[in-house]
């Protein structure tokens, strides 16, 4: 799922720990 950063609802969905150390994850907020 993280590695979908077109799915910005997918990604908050997931646990934060790997969401944070993910950059992209924040530019998908």
């Amino acid at each position: 799922m993280a590695a979908k950063p077109t799915k910005p609802a997918a990604s908050t969905k997931t646990p934060a720990a790997p969401t944070k150390g993910k950059p992209q994850a924040k530019k998908g907020k």
